[in-house]
């Protein structure tokens, strides 16, 4: 991992580890950085100070953990295998970023998640996009949307493609497409339009 700031451009180098690193994200205030390591053979979460220092590891699942979908408070969201029937189907994990064990979110399979307020969004089927390929079967990737927080979900936008990485920013939720033939960012209101 390495850091750059908006006023230095010269890059400061925060990890060298011997093993594989992925999915940087900063905490809420800035202060860490949570990531995904492969330092003992397995993906693990860890987390470092966003200025330098040691990594400290935070979970010793044994599990494929896809990616970190978010950091809420102290909890570090991420998706895993650990529960999984079904090989490579990741749920959302929540762990809290002084270590100790992780919960279950109890979404089901999913990949991404994002809060805004009292709702939420998650991503299904929004895996490794480097295989879309333009996909547009049954598991081509979706965004469900959930207005109260109440687990009362539903589809957000209908597209003809691959939809990926929801991130719920003010009114707006931002997110990753293939259906107009490439990926690009695209956004819509939380009900869909616009």
């Amino acid at each position: 991992i390495w850091t750059i700031k908006k006023d230095d451009i010269s890059a400061k180098r925060l990890t060298t580890n011997y093993g594989e690193v992925s999915c940087p994200i900063y905490s809420p205030n800035g202060k860490f950085i949570a990531y995904i390591g492969k330092e003992d053979g397995n993906t693990e979460i860890y987390i470092i100070p966003s200025d330098g220092g040691l990594s400290k590891r935070i979970t010793y699942e044994g599990a494929i953990i896809g990616n970190i979908a978010s950091w809420e408070g102290n909890n570090i969201i991420y998706s895993s295998t650990l529960e999984s029937v079904i090989g490579r189907m990741f749920e959302l994990r929540s762990v809290d970023s002084k270590g100790g064990s992780s919960k279950n979110l109890s979404f089901g399979a999913s990949n991404h998640i994002s809060y805004n307020n009292n709702g939420v969004v998650i991503g299904k089927n929004t895996g490794d996009l480097a295989r879309w390929k333009r996909y547009k079967g049954g598991t081509a990737g979706k965004i469900l949307i959930d207005y109260q927080s109440k687990n009362n979900f539903k589809e957000l936008i209908k597209l003809k493609g691959n939809l990926s990485c929801p991130l719920w920013i003010d009114n707006r939720i931002y997110f990753l497409s293939d259906h107009e033939g490439i990926s690009n960012i695209y956004s819509c209101l939380k009900n869909g339009k616009s």
